[in-house]
């Protein structure tokens, strides 16, 4: 115990300190949170009738719902049961992502500052006090993340099939979890010996996932009704035209979006290595560089909204706040200020990775 303690000692302050920050948040209620009141009514069904997914879900759910079926089986079902299953989800996250990063890098105060990151982002943080399908979903990602590294690390065939078991089970949280096990495939691909070993049970772990996927979706259509959201895989295919027109309407939104987040994201860090980057170079060469990049950027996103998330615009610090009876005010200072940034932050990261 005390090898543990001592072998541990940063990551169980990590877990004090996340104890206490739930202790001030105070997750205890038994109502529903953002749209855990479907998946809520689901693992009351399962446990007391049949398993499905509601006619509301969009994703495959299954490993989220048993999750909360264990607890509810331990405890008695409630909101406030489901809650602490995510939070129990989250600690064991950070606990393999904890494992991960001092296996690769050797340094516990890295592991803590990455855990502490994961664990209090604003978005993360907010999601461990409901039963969303997202933290359980990084759950599993981190830990076969951390199996893919063990067998990369030892080649032992035992890690490969505790991947392949965990993708399964990502894979029935959300579809595209299936984007794990392919990931795997190609990492093979880069193994010196016994490549074509290896990568032959990486295709067929790969295909098995695919096969209890779709044996689970088999299964779906005999229990859904007819108005359910859920849409199922295969109407669309690489070779036809309704899949390239999908692709190239979210390539200029959904995309678009994602790439404007992380530029805004990673801007702190890039305001780091930019003074020595522009000190390096010539003043003509980082005048045009800025020109160019900033130019990129505004043509890139002049008409993508900065991206609020739900998170600020629900706890009215974006440009909308709720007042009884008078509907919504809009602050246009806020909005501006917010355009300014929008440009400024992105073009910064654009800036340094082009110098």
């Amino acid at each position: 115990m005390y090898a543990f303690i001592r072998r541990y000692n940063y990551f169980l302050g990590l877990v004090f300190l996340f104890v206490a920050s739930e202790v001030i948040v105070n997750p205890i209620g038994n109502f529903p949170l953002n749209d855990d009141w479907s998946y809520g009514k689901s693992v009351l069904s399962t446990v007391n009738d049949h398993f499905t997914i509601g006619d509301f879900a969009s994703m495959s759910l299954f490993s989220h719902v048993m999750w909360g079926v264990l607890f509810t089986k331990l405890f008695g079902f409630s909101f406030t049961v489901l809650r602490f299953s995510t939070l129990i989800s989250a600690i064991i996250s950070s606990f393999s992502l904890y494992n991960l990063v001092m296996k690769i890098t050797g340094f516990r105060s890295v592991s803590l500052m990455i855990c502490l990151t994961l664990l209090f982002n604003p978005l993360y943080f907010n999601l461990t006090n409901t039963f969303m399908t997202d933290v359980n979903f990084n759950t599993l990602m981190i830990v076969s993340c951390h199996s893919a590294y063990q067998f990369f690390d030892s080649k032992k065939m035992r890690y490969m099939l505790l991947f392949f078991l965990i993708s399964a089970g990502m894979v029935l949280i959300r579809q595209y979890g299936i984007i794990a096990p392919i990931c795997f495939v190609i990492a093979c691909l880069f193994i010196k010996n016994r490549k074509w070993f290896y990568l032959l049970f990486s295709l067929v772990g790969t295909l098995s996932v695919a096969l209890v996927f779709r044996g689970y979706e088999a299964y779906l259509h005999t229990i859904l009704p007819a108005g359910a959201i859920y849409k199922f895989s295969g109407s669309v295919h690489l070779f036809s035209g309704a899949f390239w027109k999908l692709f190239f309407e979210s390539l200029g939104s959904r995309y678009k979006l994602i790439l404007l987040y992380t530029l805004i994201s990673i801007s702190p860090a890039a305001l780091l290595f930019l003074p020595a980057l522009t000190r390096a170079l010539k003043k003509q060469y980082t005048w045009v560089s800025s020109f160019l990049c900033f130019g990129a950027v505004y043509l890139l996103f002049k008409d993508q909204a900065f991206p609020y998330g739900n998170i600020l615009t629900n706890m009215c610090l974006g440009p909308e706040t709720f007042y009884e009876h008078k509907g919504h005010a809009y602050s246009e200072v806020f909005g501006q200020v917010c355009i300014f940034a929008k440009f400024l932050l992105s073009g910064i990261t654009l800036l340094t990775l082009c110098l």
